[in-house]
């Protein structure tokens, strides 16, 4: 996490530069800098090492009062912009302080979006949009005409359009020859104004952090383009943005000063609403219940409640593949019986990430953004199960 600093800058109020008072051309240029904040203070009285004392007294209104100007944001910045300052900054003096960033509301969009965002104009063509995706590993793709959001295009809209008939048995090498088949021989000419979703919920720059949520969540979107009152594209937030933005500008071992409806520790954020198995359990008599869980998931315990392992539907998935060459027999299979058992155990991670229950908010979100994870389970120290924490959750308990 980066560290905050405030740079605290004493002048005379008379003090020039470029014809204008010094005060004044900081302020702007801390601006034109996007610094975080900076405030400027008229002091009462006071003196310096080259004057005698100042006041506001009606007797002494002529003498030089002494100007305050703090300035506050990432070391880094902090650096940078002093750097510039010290090209002209000739009588005064400069101080730097440490201090601590809270996290308070209103956070607003444009301080999360990204601000470079992949796009494709509304005339390029699929051929170059998949090596587009492919090459930066993108799931959305904004179109765009002149700077302005015209639609968005996701895997789904090409396979949508492309006609491509998925097997279930397909590999991922089949699954590319199929693809660039169908490219080249049938749909060469469409582009992106042919792929893309005409009606794109948006944001704007201005929105308040609850805002975005409570707009994300109703209207069941993971990305949310933001644009200016011309409809011109000027970023992009994700889920993932939010909750990073969350962790670099909090203390990963201090509580989040935030709006929470319930919970700010590991157990009161965790869900129950998983099935539990033994190790032992069959493979086959569990993948029902795990697919029909809300988390896509279940956790293996033993018979002091401990627990040994977890198994996602991913899992399940890559058993099979490896288990047979064709999926589609392997699975018509777990309705009759298989040609070798196999137990929850062996397909179980053991390396899963925890938490103890008492963590707190700040730690989890850090925890979420370092490992990439969307869930995370909660044990406390005698390894007994307590629930498990989902990413989108956290996002919902700021709502």
């Amino acid at each position: 996490m980066s560290s905050f600093k405030m740079l605290r800058i004493y002048l005379g109020e008379s003090d020039k530069y470029k014809n204008k008072n010094l005060y004044e051309y900081i302020l702007n240029l801390a601006k034109e800098h996007n610094l975080k904040g900076a405030t400027v203070i008229r002091g009462i009285a006071g003196f310096g090492s080259n004057s005698y004392i100042h006041t506001t007294n009606i007797l002494r209104l002529s003498e030089d009062l002494p100007i305050i100007i703090e300035i506050i944001d990432e070391e880094n910045k902090i650096f940078s912009f002093l750097e510039i300052i010290k090209t002209f900054f000739k009588e005064g003096t400069i101080v730097l302080l440490d201090i601590e960033k809270s996290y308070h509301f209103p956070i607003l969009a444009k301080d999360i979006m990204i601000k470079k965002v992949i796009s494709v104009e509304e005339n390029e063509n699929l051929n170059s949009i998949l090596n587009l995706i492919l090459k930066n590993k993108v799931k959305f793709l904004p179109v765009i005409k002149d700077k302005t959001l015209q639609g968005v295009i996701t895997g789904k809209d090409i396979l949508e359009k492309i006609d491509l008939k998925l097997k279930i048995n397909l590999t991922y090498e089949d699954l590319n020859k199929e693809i660039q088949y169908m490219v080249e021989k049938q749909k060469l000419s469409l582009t992106a104004k042919d792929l893309m979703q005409r009606k794109v919920k948006v944001g704007y720059p201005q929105w308040k952090l609850d805002k975005i949520l409570h707009f994300m969540f109703e209207n069941k979107i993971k990305r949310l383009p933001i644009v200016n009152s011309n409809f011109e594209l000027l970023g992009l937030i994700t889920r993932t943005d939010i909750l990073s933005y969350l962790a670099h500008y909090t203390s990963p071992k201090s509580s989040l000063n935030l709006s929470l409806k319930s919970g700010t520790t590991a157990k009161e954020l965790a869900t129950l609403d998983l099935p539990t198995f033994s190790p032992e359990e069959k493979i086959e008599k569990a993948i029902a219940d795990i697919l029909k869980s809300p988390l896509k998931m279940g956790v293996c315990l033993n018979e002091k409640k401990e627990i040994k392992g977890v198994v996602f539907d991913s899992d399940l998935i890559k058993y099979f593949i490896d288990d047979s060459s064709n999926l589609l027999n392997r699975l018509k299979n777990i309705f009759g019986s298989l040609d070798k058992e196999k137990y929850l155990k062996d397909i179980m991670r053991t390396d899963f990430i925890s938490v103890l229950p008492e963590e707190n908010l700040g730690t989890i979100i850090h925890i979420f953004k370092d490992k990439g994870i969307k869930r995370l389970i909660v044990m406390d120290e005698e390894k007994k199960f307590q629930g498990v924490v989902e990413r989108d959750n956290i996002l919902n308990k700021l709502l």
